[in-house]
Order: structure tokens, then C-alpha cells, then sequence
């Protein structure tokens, strides 16, 4: 599973305070809701915004598409998390 410890948000969410406020912060997960969970955890510990990019919207960018393709169906669990990211 990819969720960051503790030490590591630390780490980062210091480094972010030290970078000067016009260098983006940003976060590269996946597309789906575990991705967006994962993100969500790391931008709780920034003292600043973070940016989400996921692979599927950088292969869009690069294909020209301007938006994110299509994806796959979300599956029960994705579900069940994006209903636990609601709360």
C-alpha cells in the first residue's frame, strides 16, 4: 500500500514550508480513489496547496486529448472509498 508514514509527511510538509511559495508543490498518484486518498493524506500535513497529477492525465496531455481518458469502472472497492473520503 502506498500511505505515507508519518516521518515521511513530516519530512515533506518541512520542505514545503522551505520552498519559496511560488515553487508547485505536487503530488503524482493514481487515478482512482486509493490515488486520490493518498493525496488527500499528504495535502492534511502541507502547510500549502499541493497539485494531484495522476498518469492518466499526463498521457492524455501528451496524446493532445486536453482532458483525462477514458478510465476504467470503478470497482466495489473504489467505491466503498470514495464513500470513506466523504465523511
Amino acid at each position: 500500500c502506498g500511505f505515507p508514514d508519518v516521518a515521511t509527511r513530516l519530512v515533506l510538509g518541512a520542505l514545503a514550508a522551505a520552498l519559496p511559495s511560488s515553487t508547485p508543490i505536487l503530488c503524482l498518484t493514481d487515478a482512482n480513489p486509493f490515488g486520490l486518498s493518498i493525496f488527500a493524506t499528504y495535502q492534511a500535513s502541507m502547510p500549502r496547496t499541493m497539485h494531484w497529477i495522476s498518469p492518466a492525465q499526463l498521457r492524455s496531455h501528451a496524446a493532445g486529448l486536453g482532458a483525462i481518458a477514458p478510465l476504467l469502472p470503478l470497482s466495489r472497492a473504489d467505491v466503498a472509498m470514495l464513500a470513506s473520503l466523504q465523511r
